[in-house]
């Protein structure tokens, strides 16, 4: 059954429509205040939270080269002219500071990064379960643009080809063309559905992960160092990456992009919004101008401060402030006046309330949002300024180092409209400085108001992301029972796509000759999250067991009968199995492992195996085989007879002959140990597509 384009329509509107309704702050603002919300009220010279009032004493003068800040507004001045504290050398694991304000800490912390990425780790967490290095990767891109540093650029390409080298073969989804991994980010929210498992981890599609890796391919277009040979296939590997994301993940109805797509076998759009991505896209000019200011405008956001995800999920990422500057960033090179103050005023009361924090992400918002900073391009620094009109007037930042240069800068006005803009007095049309330029020099910048427009922030009532139903099915494999939280209703995906909403608690599949991949997705007043783990069906398939194509044997296996009738492979023996196949016809089909997964206690610390599979010698994909702990196991089951199945693969297949290969594989990262990378694989099977 296929719901017609105008009914899924409006399915999907009211699925999502929940999300792309700003909320309307119905308190007035007190004249003379530069915000007003709920939380509080932002005036040039304090902040009033809760009827107390908050005042910012001047910060001492520092050495006469240091970055400072002047204007009408006493406050944000006392703001940005603090002291840099713990926060300017502190080493961000995935992003260095920002090199507008402490170039030397952030070279150095590029530098680290560059120097560990071969661990791909995060607290504990390793390869395939995170994608690390394209966000390390990307965060530098910065550095390289604003510092000018050749041998970092030079260093920053050498990884990130050796990095899309791997990811082209090893991660990159036969389906969508985007790469496949979880982010960082997701992984420690904790906002994952309980039933990923690690080949779920590495399956899934994040937002984040693809924007990255589109950001590192369009730096390598223009880099220098990029090797000539390989110039035209990164290009065009860029241009289709893309051209994917738009395709996979944008949401037409809200206007943004999705946070996550589950993949296997088709992808599944899971409703949610990373914020900080979005930025990035936006201030990276990664995506058309028309999208860049769709997605400012739709993307939610909570009335009182910037969040990463949005719904909330289980654990948020300490990022709010960090995200806020991104957003103010990103808000300004749209021109969208009232995101970037919401933004703005966010960071000053965070920071006004946190005196003891050096506000690195205020002032960074207001270098690149109030100034309009923008070092995306490696060529040029560009100026697209955005201030609000209560806080029009003459802002002074002087002592501005941009690679060989220190620049003063004068911004008179407000709005986003630049009418004047001078370089030692001289003006000229380009808004820019060129990145050769040195010495000392002084800018000036004249705003006269913003074109008309209607683009308020979609400021969201606080909400969470849904859990995903719980579905159990019948011994027939064809009728599921479906409870979902709060009874709320359930979307039901059929081969990836939108199909239906299920208001009862139970569903009946009608089978097909071919695999149906069914899942369920809850949905509560709007607002839909994970899906249940999807399930695929057929009613015909083809299966080789593993023992007829290789001699039993297993050492793991204590059961002396057993470690005769399976066969064990290692890094050292039956590292390759063959397995062939003869079809009448050619054909697409879904292929799929069964093997024992209770080698936990052969594998304690990593959880699952890592093999290469090759189809007809393609370029090999790499297969994850999750084991279960011990305290996952069956206690009626013997452990040494618990039986995993692998996600299924989408491959093609033709008339004739096929082989098939199943190779060892051990990545060459820190801490991997190579002599647990055990695996029983027991059947390979078959689905017809």
């Amino acid at each position: 059954m296929r719901t017609p384009a105008a009914k899924l329509s409006i399915l999907l509107l009211m699925v999502i429509s929940a999300l792309a309704i700003a909320c309307k702050r119905e308190e007035l603002m007190p004249e003379g205040a530069l915000y007003s919300c709920a939380e509080f009220t932002l005036w040039p010279d304090s902040l009033v939270v809760d009827g107390r009032e908050i005042i910012v004493a001047p910060a001492p003068a520092e050495s006469s080269d240091s970055l400072r800040l002047s204007s009408d507004f006493r406050l944000i001045n006392n703001l940005f002219n603090r002291p840099a504290g713990k926060g300017a050398d502190s080493a961000v694991i995935l992003l260095p500071p920002d090199p507008l304000i402490c170039p030397d800490s952030a070279l150095t912390v590029a530098t680290t990064l560059l120097d560990s990425l071969k661990s791909a780790r995060i607290e504990g967490k390793q390869y395939p379960v995170v994608q690390t290095r394209s966000r390390s990767l990307a965060a530098i891109i910065d550095v390289v643009n604003t510092t000018g540093r050749a041998d970092l650029d030079s260093r920053l390409v050498a990884a990130t080809v050796e990095m899309l080298d791997n990811d082209f073969a090893l991660s990159r989804d036969y389906a969508t063309g985007l790469f496949q991994g979880i982010d960082p980010d997701n992984l420690l929210s904790g906002s994952l559905p309980q039933w990923f498992s690690a080949a779920d981890c590495a399956a899934a599609i994040s937002f984040r992960t693809n924007i990255d890796h589109l950001a590192l391919l369009r730096h390598l277009s223009n880099s220098p160092f990029t090797p000539t040979d390989r110039l035209e296939r990164l290009q065009s590997v860029a241009d289709s990456i893309a051209n994917a994301i738009d395709t996979n993940f944008w949401l037409p109805t809200q206007a943004t992009y999705s946070r996550l797509l589950y993949s296997t076998p088709y992808p599944i759009q899971l409703l949610g919004v990373d914020v900080s991505a979005v930025a990035s896209v936006v201030t990276d000019h990664l995506v058309h101008p028309e999208i860049a200011s769709a997605a400012v405008k739709s993307t939610p956001l909570l009335p009182n401060r910037i969040e990463q995800l949005y719904p909330l999920t289980a654990k948020q990422p300490l990022l709010s402030d960090a995200v806020a500057a991104q957003w103010a960033a990103a808000a300004s090179a749209q021109g969208n006046i009232e995101a970037f103050t919401a933004a703005i005023a966010m960071l000053t009361a965070s920071a006004a309330t946190n005196p003891s924090d050096d506000p690195l992400p205020l002032k960074s918002a207001i270098l690149r949002g109030l100034f309009g900073l923008d070092t995306s391009i490696s060529s040029t620094l560009q100026f697209h300024p955005c201030v609000p009109e209560p806080w029009g007037g003459t802002w002074r930042l002087n002592n501005l180092t941009y690679r060989n240069a220190v620049i003063d800068i004068e911004l008179q006005g407000h709005g986003t409209i630049i009418s004047t803009f001078a370089i030692d007095g001289e003006a000229t049309d380009s808004h820019t400085l060129p990145a050769d330029i040195e010495g000392h020099h002084t800018l000036s910048i004249t705003l006269v108001g913003a074109p008309e427009s209607n683009t308020p922030p979609n400021l969201s009532a606080a909400t969470s992301i849904v859990a995903p139903p719980e579905v159990i099915w019948s011994e027939k494999n064809y009728v599921a029972t479906i409870h979902s939280a709060n009874g709320s209703s359930a979307l039901l995906y059929l081969n990836g796509a939108i199909d239906e909403v299920i208001d009862k608690d139970n569903y009946t599949l009608n089978p097909t000759a071919t695999a149906m991949t069914v899942s369920f997705v809850a949905i509560d007043n709007g607002i839909s999250g994970f899906s249940s783990k999807p399930r695929i069906f057929s009613a015909d398939s083809i299966s080789i067991g593993v023992t007829d194509i290789a001699r039993p044997w297993s050492r793991s296996l204590t059961d002396k009968q057993l470690a005769r009738t399976h066969v064990e492979t290692t890094r050292y023996r039956n590292s390759s199995l063959t397995f062939e196949v003869d079809l009448l016809a050619d054909g697409d089909y879904y292929l799929s492992f069964t093997y024992l997964n209770g080698e936990g206690i052969v594998n304690p610390y990593r959880r699952y195996s890592l093999r290469l599979l090759t189809v007809n010698d393609s370029e090999p994909r790499l297969l994850v085989f999750p084991q279960l702990s011990p305290e996952n196991w069956r206690h009626d089951i013997d452990w040494q007879t618990l039986q995993g199945q692998t996600l299924p693969t989408a491959v093609k297949l033709k008339r004739g002959r096929n082989t098939l290969r199943l190779r060892y594989y051990s990545p060459d990262i820190d801490g991997f140990n190579h002599d647990t990378n055990t695996l029983i694989p027991t059947t390979l099977t078959l689905y017809p597509r």
